[in-house]
């Protein structure tokens, strides 16, 4: 089981151009913050060998890539 803990990150601009499939083709700047609230998400293994995702929803799957987040 793996449980994390994040702090949430704020954008107030340029908001997604700091990940690579983006700045490596356009370049990115982006003006960010975290603040004192966590994002939380749990992932195991089932007995069933299904894949459990718990965040803000539930997600059960059969392998990784069928993740919608």
């Amino acid at each position: 089981m793996i449980i994390t803990q994040t702090p949430l990150r704020i954008s107030f601009l340029g908001g997604g151009t700091d990940f690579p499939d983006y700045y490596k083709k356009h370049g990115g700047c982006v003006l960010t913050t975290a603040i004192d609230k966590y994002v939380y998400c749990t992932v195991k293994e089932r007995f069933d060998k299904k894949i459990y995702v718990s965040y803000s929803i539930k997600e059960v799957v059969d392998n990784v890539g069928q993740l919608q987040h």
